[in-house]
């Protein structure tokens, strides 16, 4: 699975047309997730220690969503 998550992640920018969400360095660490899990879990830490696994060269699209 290590492999699809980076994958996945490196296919992440923003544009929201095809995987949405951003890559980890769009974290600001303002902690304003933390109070809102209800499972109490260290969010940015978390944020920060997928980043190291997945970040990798960025991945192209087969198709870029332009019609």
């Amino acid at each position: 699975m290590i492999k699809f998550g980076k994958m996945r992640y490196n296919l992440l920018n923003g544009d929201k047309v095809w995987f949405a969400g951003e890559k980890f360095d769009h974290c600001n660490n303002c902690e304003q997730c933390l109070p809102k899990c209800p499972e109490h879990l260290p969010i940015p830490d978390l944020l920060a220690e997928a980043h190291k696994m997945f970040i990798d060269k960025p991945r192209k699209r087969l198709w870029d969503g332009k019609r």
